[in-house]
């Protein structure tokens, strides 16, 4: 075998002078002999919606300084910050003092190193916003397996910072059909009806080969309903992709459904496991059927032997109310005689302005693929009484008050016409148990229109000045919740009657910065992140 004596040689100069056995082929100055810098990150610009970003390092480096100390999830020298904090912050890792209130202007990532140590990735526990511009900054003193500290480009020591924008979600269409469910591919070939949102009048259906299956013009509106196709359930062809196409658009990927190989004999039938959730002007009902369907529920506040006359009347006021329709989107594999699938299907719908403390029976209709209209049998449920219209309306759990639980509340408002005890009302942190709102015998009443404030024993107004003259409700515990309100992860919130019944909840938006209350648009405000921002408690809307 011939040897290359340069290749030998160079073997050799490498494992002495470098300790590097596969150095051929390689620069000359192995990667590690400088001091550690970053050699990249990754996105370098643009950082999408939950996305990671990774730093990569010149050299293994020492974790001890890239960890927490005992948190070895999270890092105090590799952080991303918003480019309005990012000064201050690195000036604090400069001094290696960070301080509660520089702590708290990271942005709160998960950490993971790479098994070689060179390189080091962050995942935000909550996704930036988009539009917005972010800085990851790693400090100087994170050293590499030889203890030498951070250098930039030209050898001096120093703190690495890099600048990116947070990307904007781009909106998505949701698809224009709802039954049967977009993407459905075992629906059968004995199909009845469409359901589709469309604005335009000129609805088509388009076959395998792009050719018009079928059209029909509506005039415009929110909802139409396309049943039958042909007369009576002449089936679609089997195994056969379907798209939907509405006025001028294009065709959307989410607008398609496929056909079975085969037709279902299947009739939509009702389980006996209908649940009611009732609440003082609402209920939810939940069942199961057997495949899917166009769902609507009809409730009356009359005895369930005249539900179905008044009903089919379509009277209206309280005789008879009847739903927006709901889509039961299951797929059971309708070729297959198993009957395990007739209880595949999981419906629930909502109806509301109902009374308190009123006796409804409710019936569920039901269209599936091709049929008839399956109608349960009526079932009888009570309302609860009148609850209390009480809404969490602001949240400030990162006070910039010295002693953080002479600053910390939550704010609550009356929405309704009727005054309430606040003292009759408990508040669950994070799914624990309930505490009551007072911490004195009470009452503690709360007129319509009116905000009160709900703080620990140690609250001190001055802290928060924009409180002025609302109704303060200590809690019996120097902080709320004897700990006070976390600030990571976000403090999960549930306003609730003595009896268990929740009547509002604040289930997370996102970090403000300390001393910025976060605020719900309204009281009447779904709760979502969207109705909730960081703001001021006078901007509130009501």
């Amino acid at each position: 075998m011939m040897i290359n004596p340069r290749n030998s040689v160079c073997r050799l100069f490498s494992a002495v002078l470098f300790a590097l056995p596969s150095g051929c082929g390689r620069p000359l100055q192995p990667i590690g002999e400088d001091p550690p810098r970053v050699i990249g990150v990754n996105p370098d610009q643009v950082i999408d919606f939950g996305e990671s970003v990774t730093v990569q390092f010149s050299a293994a480096m020492d974790q001890a300084s890239l960890l927490r100390p005992g948190d070895p999830s999270a890092s105090d020298t590799v952080v991303l910050v918003e480019k309005s904090h990012a000064a201050e912050l690195m000036t604090a890792l400069e001094r290696q003092q960070l301080s509660a209130r520089t702590r708290s202007l990271v942005l709160a990532s998960t950490v993971e190193i790479a098994p070689a140590g060179n390189s080091l990735s962050l995942t935000p526990i909550s996704p930036l916003y988009g539009n917005r511009d972010y800085v990851l900054l790693v400090g100087r003193h994170v050293r590499d397996a030889r203890s030498r500290e951070l250098v930039d480009e030209r050898g001096n020591p120093a703190t690495y910072q890099h600048v990116l924008l947070g990307k904007m979600p781009v909106p998505r269409r949701p698809p224009l059909l709802r039954f049967p469910p977009a993407g459905a591919r075992q629906v059968p070939s004995n199909l009845h009806a469409i359901l589709v949102d469309d604005n335009s009048g000129n609805v088509s259906l388009l076959g395998d080969d792009g050719s018009i299956f079928f059209t029909r013009e509506e005039p415009s509106g929110a909802r139409t309903i396309l049943a039958p196709i042909h007369d009576g359930c002449t089936p679609l062809c089997p195994a056969t992709r379907y798209t939907l196409l509405a006025g001028n658009q294009q065709p959307s990927d989410d607008d398609f459904f496929s056909t079975a190989r085969c037709t279902s004999a299947q009739s939509t039938s009702f389980a006996t496991d209908t649940a009611v959730v009732a609440r003082d002007t609402g209920a939810r009902i939940t069942w199961k059927q057997s495949s899917p369907g166009v769902v609507r529920v009809e409730s009356a506040a009359s005895d369930p032997s005249g539900l179905a006359r008044a009903c089919l009347e379509q009277s209206s006021g309280d005789r008879c109310l009847t739903s927006d329709v709901s889509i039961v989107n299951c797929e059971p594999d309708v070729c297959s005689r198993n009957s395990d699938f007739n209880i595949a299907c999981l419906g629930s719908i909502t109806i509301s302005d109902l009374r308190p403390s009123t006796d409804y029976s409710f019936r569920i209709v039901s269209e599936d693929y091709c049929g008839p209209p399956a109608i349960s049998n009526p079932t009888v449920f009570r309302t609860l009484d009148q609850l209390p219209a009480v809404a969490i309306t602001a949240v400030l759990n990162h006070s910039l008050a010295p002693d953080e639980s002479s600053g910390e509340f939550i704010q609550v408002h009356v929405s309704g016409s009727e005054t309430v005890d606040l003292c009759g009302l408990t508040l669950s942190l994070n799914g624990g148990g309930a505490h009551v709102l007072c911490g004195t015998a009470g009452p503690a009443l709360l007129g319509p229109g009116k905000n009160a404030f709900v703080v620990g024993a140690a609250f001190d107004p001055a802290t928060s000045p924009s409180i002025g003259d609302d109704l303060i409700i200590r809690a019996a515990t120097g902080r709320l919740f004897g700990r006070g309100l976390p600030d990571q992860p976000e403090p999960r919130l549930t306003l609730a009657t003595k009896t268990g019944v929740a009547i509002s909840s604040y289930s997370g938006f996102g970090s403000c910065n300390p001393g910025v209350p976060i605020v719900r648009a309204s009281a009447q405000s779904p709760d979502v992140a969207t109705s909730w921002s960081c703001g001021d408690l006078n901007a509130q809307g009501e």
